[in-house]
């Protein structure tokens, strides 16, 4: 269950001095309920997790019927959500197909309706900023949640998608002007980029990162040009045929990245690394066009 707003204590001990080197900040739906941020901090002898609500909080109901995320009437106490921090929530008025008709901008969105929804629009952007905490998008339920609008990073971003559930982000991803931000991909259900992406940095620099689940790739740039760090047991999915990947990826040890060709000629041209294992499935073929120096096996 994911951690309300309140204050938490992590460790409780006779004596405790110092600081923490830097304040850590914890995004919504990463433990953290959706539209929430943490902070860890030290009061007096005790270690403690600070849970406190970001933005405006609101879910999607469709009153008004005109299916604009700009309407007011479509969402819970007639109030957009469209700053950073705030929360977009897509539940028991599920299956709707929500058009994006203005540019905003949200720190989290949850889908948790078995019917599934999507968002779209045309020449509008969706931009992800928490106010530095982390973005989010959640997924609980449904296996047709897609997102097509271009998305903009202007924080580190975080995807979970439960198991047996699907998120399609078709729009391209970039990094907000400005800044370059993160990628992370989790959960044990399958998250699909479609289009040709600009997130994170150049390679040598980790732009994507995988700790669970299926990440499906529709295009050569998917995983824009940062390099791809496996922290826990992943699978690389091929979404298309003759697909040619060229980021680098470092598997963390005690990992295992899983190539799945799905049918068709998988090649990745980036050298693997790290200390994890390596693994192919699929009924096409998987070809590494490196000279590879992970070290599991």
């Amino acid at each position: 269950t994911a951690l309300a707003p309140g204050v938490y204590t992590l460790i409780s001990a006779a004596a405790v001095t110092g600081t923490p080197n830097s304040a850590p900040s914890f995004s919504g739906g990463n433990g953290i309920a959706t539209g929430c941020g943490g902070t860890v901090s030290v009061s007096g002898t005790s270690v403690i997790l600070t849970v406190s609500v970001i933005g405006t909080l609101a879910t999607w109901t469709d009153g008004n019927g005109d299916k604009n995320w700009a309407t007011a009437n479509n969402w819970s106490g007639n109030v957009v959500p469209q700053n950073p921090g705030d929360s977009a929530t897509f539940g028991s008025a599920g299956g709707s197909a929500v058009t994006l008709n203005a540019s905003e901008s949200v720190g989290g969105i949850a889908f948790n309706y078995s019917s599934s929804d999507t968002i779209s629009g045309s020449g509008t952007t969706l931009t992800l900023n928490n106010k530095g905490y982390g973005a989010s998008i959640a997924v609980t339920a449904g296996t047709a949640n897609t997102i097509s609008t271009a998305l903009s990073l202007n924080d580190n971003a975080t995807v979970t998608v439960g198991a047996g559930d699907q998120l399609t982000l078709s729009g391209v991803i970039a990094n907000a002007p400005g800044v370059t931000n993160t990628l992370a991909v989790g959960g044990t259900g399958k998250t699909v980029l479609s289009a040709t992406n600009s997130y994170g940095p150049a390679a040598g620099t980790t732009g994507t990162i995988l700790s669970g689940g299926t990440l499906q790739v529709g295009a050569n740039g998917s995983l824009g040009a940062g390099d791809v760090s496996v922290a826990g047991s992943s699978t690389l999915q091929s979404g298309a045929a003759g697909l040619s990947v060229s980021n680098n990826i470092a598997i963390g040890s005690g990992a295992t990245a899983t190539l799945d060709s799905n049918g068709n000629i998988f090649t990745l041209g980036g050298v693997i690394s790290g200390g994890g294992n390596l693994a192919a499935t699929g009924s096409g073929t998987v070809l590494l066009n490196s000279v590879e120096t992970y070290g599991g096996t």
